[in-house]
């Protein structure tokens, strides 16, 4: 993995979108895929949350997405209207995660047996095929994790 940024930036070399960690990753063949991820904020006041959305769609539109994979913790419900923006916002970027509970896995200092909630996503872009999809075991965090087999081919720059 190259060196890791705080930002997304743009073809002309500018920073965009809101705060998350890039990187770009140069696979066997010559392919380079940019991972990024994200720590949403919560829904609750929308304001927030709304602006952090509009952000990572306009900052993922200047960038290119046809070889970027982008997951993180988005605070949002598959079934809810900010999801919903997403989804129509980052296309043709896709949503690989759909119903994969992942939080809480520790509730009040205690393991929670059950997730609740499926608040954790995982979007690739057209470059990106997709495997086996799953949600891990659980591993001290409050999020369980989830795994994601992904196949990209051929030669690319970042």
């Amino acid at each position: 993995m190259g060196r890791v940024h705080w930002r997304l930036t743009n073809r002309a070399g500018q920073v965009v979108g809101p705060a998350l960690f890039r990187g770009d990753v140069t696979l066997p063949g010559g392919a380079v895929v940019t991972v990024a991820t994200v720590h949403a904020p919560w829904p609750y006041p929308p304001q927030p949350q709304v602006r952090f959305r509009r952000s990572l769609i306009d900052g993922i539109r200047e960038t290119g997405s046809d070889r970027m994979v982008l997951s993180g913790d988005f605070n949002l419900t598959p079934w809810g209207h900010g999801m919903a923006e997403l989804d129509r916002g980052l296309s043709p970027m896709r949503r690989i995660t759909r119903a994969l509970f992942s939080f809480p896995a520790r509730l009040a200092g205690r393991d929670w047996p059950i997730p609740l909630l499926p608040i954790d996503q995982i979007f690739v872009g057209r470059g990106v095929r997709v495997g086996r999809v799953d949600v891990l075991p659980y591993t001290g965090s409050d999020h369980r994790a989830i795994r994601a087999e992904l196949y990209v081919s051929g030669r690319s720059t970042p």
